[in-house]
């Protein structure tokens, strides 16, 4: 039987039950009880100019999850788009959980000379941390 590992509550299914989300003793990313489906994937170049995610998806996503690769970012989702130095700092190897309002509003900008990749899923129901 595979060794579980880093078992945390991600969110709720649409039934109530809890949804966890393990590492198994090879390293990869095991969800249970499945409830969410993944609408679509997104890589998002981030660079100096604020960008928002690029929601052109048949489905309206209830939720994003995803990984900043390459250099720290910034980013806002209270309508105002961050800059280099204003917004919350999300550093390489860090995740971001947005919900179904926050994936519409958020806007990301790089801070330094190095442009910040983003890439994740979006879900069909909400996922949280």
């Amino acid at each position: 039987m595979p060794e579980t590992r880093d078992v945390r509550v991600i969110g709720l299914s649409e039934n109530g039950a809890e949804v966890k989300v393990r590492t198994d003793e090879f390293g990869r990313t095991v969800v249970s009880p499945r409830p969410a489906s993944v609408v679509g994937y997104e890589t998002l170049t981030i660079a100096a100019t604020a960008v928002s995610l690029a929601v052109a998806l048949p489905v309206r996503p209830k939720s994003f999850v995803g990984v900043l690769e390459t250099a720290q970012i910034r980013f806002r989702g209270d309508g105002t788009a961050p800059t280099a130095t204003t917004g919350t700092v999300m550093e390489v190897g860090d995740q971001i959980y947005l919900t179904e309002e926050e994936v519409e509003n958020m806007q990301f900008i790089r801070t330094g000379g190095t442009s910040g990749v983003l890439n994740g899923h979006f879900y069909d129901v909400e996922v949280r941390p």
